[in-house]
């Protein structure tokens, strides 16, 4: 289960360079096979050790995978600076953001087009969404100051982070030269803009 307190996700795992070695090769292993063809025989293989490390290490292979994307989404949140001026932090994060999807998109895919044939990888959806709780407390904290206009966090949240991830599928699907880059600094300025808080509904109107 994810923590209620958003600037975690799960308590960071001191990963020794066997498991740094077996979470690499799992992303890479389920990227090129999918979930199915991912079989801890050839993540092991991949990974250069025996499938008893994998087991004796992670447990099962969707433990593994869990872990996995637990590391990424760790490093999201390292990245959600929880500072004093609010664009920067969210542009901070957005780069971060991106950045991961872009280096990871092929593991992306598989678990968003699999999950819903193997609800077991639905836990795995843990670690992104408290990622994304990292960003809902920035945007929280930008309410509280009125910086920004009442409205759901989490709803604000996907609202500035799903145009990154389809940016960058989009971009896959139909060529880099054809999709332009994305502008992060225009794109949170413009997330901001449209929720700068409305006069007219002040306090002290």
């Amino acid at each position: 289960m994810v923590q209620d307190d958003s600037r975690t996700v799960e308590r960071p795992e001191p990963w020794s360079a066997c498991d740094e070695t077996l979470l690499d090769a799992a992303i890479e292993v389920v990227s090129a096979r999918g979930y199915l063809g991912a079989t801890t025989r050839r993540i092991a293989a991949k990974a250069g050790v025996n499938e008893v490390t994998l087991f004796r290490r992670f447990g099962s292979k969707q433990a593994l995978i869990s872990k996995a994307v637990m590391r990424e989404a760790n490093r999201l949140v390292a990245d959600a600076v929880d500072g004093n001026e609010i664009g920067a932090d969210l542009l901070a994060f957005c780069r971060s953001y991106q950045r991961v999807v872009t280096d990871r998109a092929p593991f992306i895919a598989v678990l968003i087009s699999e999950v819903p044939r193997h609800p077991e990888l639905r836990e795995v959806l843990n670690g992104p969404l408290g990622a994304f709780r990292a960003v809902s407390r920035i945007i929280s904290r930008g309410q509280e100051t009125g910086q920004l206009r009442r409205e759901p966090p989490m709803a604000a949240t996907i609202t500035l982070l799903a145009p990154l991830l389809a940016h960058t599928f989009l971009g896959r699907a139909v060529g880099d030269g054809i999709v332009p880059a994305l502008d992060l600094e225009e794109h949170v300025r413009g997330f901001l803009r449209g929720r700068a808080p409305d006069p007219s509904t002040s306090e002290d109107s």
